[in-house]
C-alpha cells in the first residue's frame, strides 16, 4: 500500500522476460522497453505512462502517517501481511528508529525507501513532468493483443491442471493418475 508517487502524471515500470510475447507486443505499440540494469541478458523493463487521481502525492504524506495506515490495515483489514514500502524524505531519516519502536509488533513486514528521485535505476514508480508524460503518450498506439496468440508464442488457454475440486491428476513418468482427496 502506498500513495501515488505523483498526483496526476507518473510512469510505472514492470519487469518482463526479454523474449516475452507481451514485451514484444507493447514495444511494437510504442511503449519504452529497455534492458534491465539488474539482469540485461534475460529481463527488460517496460515503462507505462500513468494518469492517476489528483490527490496527495507520497512526498506530501509523512513517514508516520504511512506506517500508521499500514498498521491500521494490518490490524483491521488484512488476514496476512500488508505489503508496504514507506518512503521517507531526507528530513525524516532520523525519525526511522522512533517509527520502528512506535509500531513494533503491529506489522509483519515493513520496507523503507528514500523518496528522492534517482535513488534506484528503473524504479517501479517515477515522477515525470506533464510534458515528459505527454511525450511518452505521443508514441503509443493500441496494442495488438492478437500477436500474443500467433504461432507458437502462446497456446490457447488451458483448463485447470492437477487439482480441481476433490480430485487431483498427478503425472507419474508421463502417465496421469487420479487421486481422490
Amino acid at each position: 500500500m502506498h500513495w501515488p508517487v505523483e498526483s496526476g502524471f507518473y510512469v510505472r515500470t514492470i519487469r518482463e522476460m526479454k523474449d516475452s510475447p507481451f514485451a514484444k507486443a507493447v514495444e511494437e505499440a510504442g511503449y519504452p522497453v529497455e534492458p534491465s540494469v539488474a539482469d540485461p541478458d534475460t529481463t527488460v523493463v517496460i515503462t507505462f505512462p500513468v494518469e492517476g487521481p489528483v490527490m496527495r502525492a507520497e512526498r506530501d504524506v509523512s513517514l508516520w502517517e504511512k506506517v500508521a495506515l499500514a498498521a491500521h490495515a494490518q490490524r483491521w483489514w488484512s488476514d496476512n501481511a500488508v505489503s508496504v514500502t514507506a518512503t521517507f524524505r531526507e528530513d525524516e531519516a532520523e525519525q526511522i528508529p522512533a517509527v520502528l519502536r512506535a509500531f513494533d509488533g503491529q506489522l509483519k513486514s515493513l520496507s523503507m525507501l528514500p523518496s528522492r528521485p534517482g535513488v534506484y535505476a528503473q524504479a517501479p514508480y517515477q515522477r515525470v513532468t506533464r510534458e515528459e508524460w505527454e511525450a511518452l503518450r505521443a508514441n503509443i498506439r493500441p496494442i495488438d493483443w492478437d500477436m500474443l496468440y500467433d504461432g507458437d508464442k502462446l497456446s490457447e488457454p488451458q483448463g485447470e491442471l492437477f487439482c480441481s475440486n476433490d480430485t487431483c491428476e498427478v503425472p507419474v513418468r508421463g502417465i496421469a493418475h487420479e487421486a481422490r482427496g
